[in-house]
């Protein structure tokens, strides 16, 4: 676990975007088609600049599994500014089962501090996987190892409110949230530190969604 320099921006929850590629075809999924999109270096530095902390990362996507590469250059940006990860969390489709992405795990999770008990890996079993994937038990069996997976947690129906309308779920007529990232720069302000509660949403393509109350003050 680094020693945290000195305060800037701490961030309770940002989600990243890592790719856009998928090995689904997901009715419910808000992307729709697969798009050969990662997430580029340059959006990583950007999103971390004046960062000193994050309570938890979660990694999105497409199919993070996909883009293990984003993952490990996300860590790597933490180490050479480092910046504090209290934990982490990846939801995966479990279509294919990824050695690399246990080891890039392994390697955060060390980071984060072998006592956190928060981060997780999951795969997804909702309705919309189920009827997508075969299997996942090669996947269960490969993470069934690992101290953080949680092979039970999403494992239940989506409802109709937690389906996001956009991409393919509007094809298919399924969901009823709207979820609009917008563009903007979060800057620290004369040295004072800054803290961003609820969710950090950065998109692949480097667009930004802070959380709809203002919750962005100084500590």
């Amino acid at each position: 676990m680094p020693i945290c320099t000195k305060t800037n921006l701490h961030i309770n929850n940002m989600i990243l975007e890592v790719t856009r590629r998928c090995n689904a075809k997901c009715r419910h999924c808000l992307r729709g088609d697969a798009q050969k999109v990662d997430i580029s270096n340059r959006i990583i530095d950007a999103a971390l600049k004046d960062v000193s902390s994050i309570d938890s990362i979660t990694f999105t996507g497409g199919e993070p599994s996909l883009a293990v590469p984003r993952i490990r250059y996300f860590l790597q940006a933490l180490k050479a500014r480092k910046i504090c990860l209290g934990s982490f969390y990846v939801v995966t489709n479990g279509k294919a089962a990824s050695l690399s992405l246990v080891h890039a795990l392994l390697d955060l999770f060390a980071y984060c501090g072998m006592d956190n008990e928060m981060s997780g890996l999951v795969i997804s079993g909702d309705q919309f996987h189920r009827e997508q994937i075969k299997s996942t038990k090669k996947a269960g069996s490969l993470y069934a190892g690992l101290s953080f997976f949680h092979p039970k947690e999403r494992a239940q129906n989506l409802v109709e409110g937690a389906i996001i309308h956009e991409g393919r779920a509007v094809d298919e007529g399924l969901g009823c949230r709207d979820v609009r990232a917008d563009r903007c720069r979060i800057e620290s302000q004369n040295s004072e530190t800054l803290y961003i509660e609820g969710d950090l949403y950065i998109n692949a393509l480097g667009d930004v969604k802070r959380p709809e109350a203002e919750s962005v003050s100084n500590l």
